[in-house]
């Protein structure tokens, strides 16, 4: 049976992290150039990477279709970014749009709601 390790946190000074540098911000015509490209190779970066199955360089040709998109990206020239960075920017954007989509979809409910209560009194106030 294994030994769990002691993993007490060892106190640390504030003055030896390095921290990185933060990057810039995608710029519009990155972002363009990230959306074009991905839009490109949508179908296959939208699969899900199971070993076993029929095609099992579908890992391999991810990671050149996320090279690409980075080549792209960086062709623009305003920063040097890595195949991470673009990957975190796309994430982030889904989680944005998903975001946005169910905001809508509560409005939508909301006042769907509030007209089919309207109508119901007033069919109630003209019996």
């Amino acid at each position: 049976m294994r030994q769990k390790k002691n993993m007490a946190a060892t106190p640390t000074d504030d003055s030896s992290k390095v921290r990185k540098p933060r990057s810039r911000n995608f710029s519009e015509a990155e972002k363009a150039a990230i959306h074009e490209h991905v839009s490109l190779f949508k179908s296959l970066l939208g699969k899900k990477h199971v070993s076993g199955t029929k095609n099992k360089n579908t890992k391999k040709m991810q990671d050149e279709a996320w090279r690409k998109v980075t080549d792209s990206v960086n062709a623009i020239g305003r920063a040097l970014r890595t195949v991470d960075e673009v990957k975190g920017t796309v994430k982030h954007t889904n989680f944005l749009v998903k975001i946005n989509i169910q905001s809508t979809l509560n409005h939508i409910c909301t006042v769907i709601l509030f007209v089919h209560t309207s109508l119901y009194l007033l069919d109630k106030i003209k019996e």
